[in-house]
């Protein structure tokens, strides 16, 4: 993952393709549960005492920070870009941007998936557990799916002939 910002393309790198996975129904009980869980720790405070709070507070901003770093290292929905020599995908997490970069040269050759509601570009196959890639320094590469839809077979073929290169 690279730690520059997607819209900054290194030199001699064009963009080849951009979409966008199609909109994720968001479950009206996650929002919900998250307003249980801020209530409970108000009821715990007034009666248990506010040092706990304290801790359990502190102990859901970590897992927080956490799940952002899981997530950015996993995201596989949002804005495509697909360049000569990289794949991107910016999503939002709490509201804030993040992305994810991979290189080309590091993942296997993709392939069309179906999944609920559409097609994916999917380098590997997450249900067999199938490798992604690896990096230069030897790391794994979490799976990569691109939800485009209708625009499957396009975008395969504009990741193959950039992986040629």
């Amino acid at each position: 993952m690279g730690g520059r910002r997607p819209e900054e393309l290194e030199p001699g790198e064009t963009v080849l393709w951009t979409g966008q996975s199609p909109p994720e129904r968001r479950n009206r009980w996650l929002r919900l549960g998250f307003l249980g869980c801020v209530l409970g720790l108000f009821v715990l405070g007034a009666a248990g005492g506010w040092d706990i709070v304290f801790r359990v507070a502190g102990i859901a901003l970590t897992c927080t920070l956490l799940e952002r770093y899981s997530m950015k290292r996993t995201l596989t929905r949002g804005r495509y870009t697909v360049t000569t020599r990289r794949v991107l995908v910016e999503g939002l997490w709490w509201g804030r941007p993040i992305w994810r970069t991979e290189r080309l040269a590091d993942l296997v050759q993709p392939s069309i998936t179906d999944y609920r509601g559409g097609r994916a570009v999917e380098f590997g196959d997450r249900e067999k557990r199938e490798l992604t890639g690896h990096r230069a320094s030897g790391a794994l590469i979490a799976p990569l799916a691109l939800f485009v839809g209708d625009e499957a077979n396009q975008v395969l073929e504009v990741v193959r002939a950039a992986q040629k290169r």
